[in-house]
């Protein structure tokens, strides 16, 4: 929908597009893990609820839907993956980079699940590797025409600390901090 290069969907604006394309990519990858946990086995012992009693009366014989599931959250992925490289969004890229970083390194620290913590050092190898292509990219002229091939990685290599829209963001996201910070407190303070 729309004249431009970006799609838009019936939401009207590509940020918009960009920003539910990276939170759903987020839900489906919490969806993944979800799923993978319960295939894991039981660490100690575990209450008797009738659930469990159940499900160990019915035995081995009972269909494995989890594959399924995981198949299903991996297809998501991969689509709201593709919605959000269309709505070349810089933000919303940058925010899903953000967010791996995050979640790759909460579960380092606090994960339980060895595979999850895998993929985790998989992550930050990734990023390691995209900010390495990102810096290279900008100042190598031999890649200008892979960059130039892509709108998106056009709009990612024009991210600069000299963009007036970044410095804007940056005095607005400052004001609201110091504002943040200098309220008073349940009547106490300035």
């Amino acid at each position: 929908i729309g004249s431009s290069s970006r799609i838009e969907s019936t939401l009207g604006n590509a940020t918009y597009v960009g920003a539910y394309a990276m939170v759903n990519t987020f839900i489906a990858a919490g969806m993944i893990a979800h799923s993978w946990r319960g295939r894991q086995p039981a660490q100690g012992r575990q209450p008797a609820t009738p659930r469990r009693r159940r499900r160990k009366r019915r035995g081995p014989t009972e269909f494995d839907y989890a594959p399924w599931l995981i198949a299903f959250w991996l297809f998501a992925i991969v689509v709201n993956l593709w919605a959000l490289w269309l709505s070349q969004t810089r933000g919303a890229v940058v925010g899903l980079g953000s967010g791996a970083i995050a979640f790759a390194f909460a579960y380092v620290i606090w994960g339980q699940i060895g595979v999850l913590r895998k993929i985790s050092y998989g992550i930050f190898g990734a990023m390691f590797l995209a900010l390495a292509l990102f810096f290279v990219a900008s100042r190598a002229p031999i890649l200008d025409p892979v960059v130039d091939a892509s709108p998106i990685l056009r709009r990612l290599s024009t991210i600069d600390t000299a963009d007036l829209s970044l410095q804007g963001r940056l005095t607005a996201w400052r004001a609201g901090l110091r504002a943040y910070v200098d309220r008073p407190f349940f009547g106490w303070g300035p």
